[in-house]
């Protein structure tokens, strides 16, 4: 870092040079983020992860049933993102999240250091140049070092939490074994308040409740839904309610399952039209906009029973069943979901 301030003195004397600086370490930190996405992208299948979607700027790409990417207008971010997951059928070991971890971090972020370190080591070159390209250099040479700090911190911690007696690599393993499972009966999931010797944090704690919820649905487990859906209840009150669903606050993706599995619950389980239109309104455009096999059971159950629209209901149905069999969905969730729109099917043509 000593060079690197070496190099920066040479640019103190002209104000718009530093400003230049500042805004290529942003053009850095971006194009490092940019590569990064493109590596994970490349490599996630070789651990049986699969992309679900990527972004840059305004551009969203979503994978479809068919295996295909689609483009769609997003809401704007400054830097790329990716979000991927276990493909469908297959078990993650903990030993392969954990490589897989360092791998998908590590690599970008040892690759920007060694940028940072190759810049260094032609100091003397540099500094023969025009100040104005020596500013777009260091600016991006020192974005590249920033972002490859941070993607090494994320590894270690990711890699220590995995490490650890922790409610995140539990909540993992559960879902794993539903992944495997033949029968939901097969999986134990206890209950939150049973676990708290386990490190965890409030997303950790949402994470877990979020997929019990749908353990318990497939078991048609009356109490511990309920049960769940108040720990919904509580957490949502004890939380700035403001902020769900207004001032264009996206709703992160645990937050948009607690609604997702509220509105489930008072429109199919225990039906409350007033407090299932409520949480509806939260994540209405997310759920609006979900036409996979458990998003076209959800809005046909809340057609049904909420909404009071027998057409629709039974619309929504028809598409739902004549979905294929999506490899996105464990087989045992698939199977659940055709379940319960032959049951509404069936109610509906009495």
């Amino acid at each position: 870092m000593r060079d690197l301030s070496e190099i920066m003195q040479v640019l103190r004397s002209d104000l718009y040079l530093l400003i230049l600086v500042i805004i290529f370490i942003w053009a850095g930190l971006w194009i490092h983020k940019a590569l990064l996405v493109l590596f994970q992208i490349a490599t996630v299948r070789l651990f049986d992860f699969e992309v679900r979607s990527f972004q840059f700027f305004l551009r969203k790409y979503t994978k479809g049933e068919d295996g295909r990417f689609t483009s769609a207008r997003g809401k704007f971010i400054l830097t790329p993102t990716v979000a991927y997951a276990p493909r469908s059928g297959e078990p993650i070991s903990k030993a392969k999240d954990i490589v897989s971890s360092i791998v998908m971090f590590a690599v970008p972020g040892l690759f920007g250091l060694a940028v940072t370190v190759v810049f260094i080591m032609l100091k003397e070159t540099v500094l023969g140049l025009p100040k104005v390209l020596i500013a777009i250099l260091l600016g991006t040479v020192l974005g590249f070092f920033l972002s490859s700090v941070l993607m090494i911190g994320i590894m270690i911690v990711v890699v220590s939490m995995m490490t650890m007696k922790n409610l995140h690599v539990f909540t993992n393993q559960k879902i794993r074994e539903l992944r495997v499972a033949n029968n939901a009966n097969d999986v134990d999931f206890p209950p939150l308040e049973s676990l708290k010797d386990l490190k965890s944090m409030k997303m950790n704690r949402l994470a877990y409740q979020d997929v019990r919820f749908l353990w318990a649905e497939m078991r048609r487990d009356g109490p511990v839904m309920a049960e769940i859906a108040k720990w919904f209840r509580d957490y949502i009150s004890l939380s700035d309610t403001d902020t769900f669903g207004s001032f264009g606050r996206e709703l992160s993706v645990f937050e948009f399952m607690m609604f997702r599995n509220l509105v489930l619950y008072y429109s199919i389980w225990n039906i409350d039209p007033a407090t299932a239109r409520k949480y509806y309104s939260i994540a209405s455009k997310k759920l609006d906009e979900d036409n996979d096999i458990n998003g076209l059971r959800l809005r046909a159950y809340y057609s049904m029973n909420v909404l009071n629209d027998r057409e629709q209901a039974s619309r929504l149905v028809n598409e739902g069943l004549n979905k294929p069999y999506d490899q996105r969905f464990p087989k045992l969730e698939f199977d659940h979901e055709v379940e319960l729109l032959k049951e509404l099917s069936d109610f509906i043509s009495k």
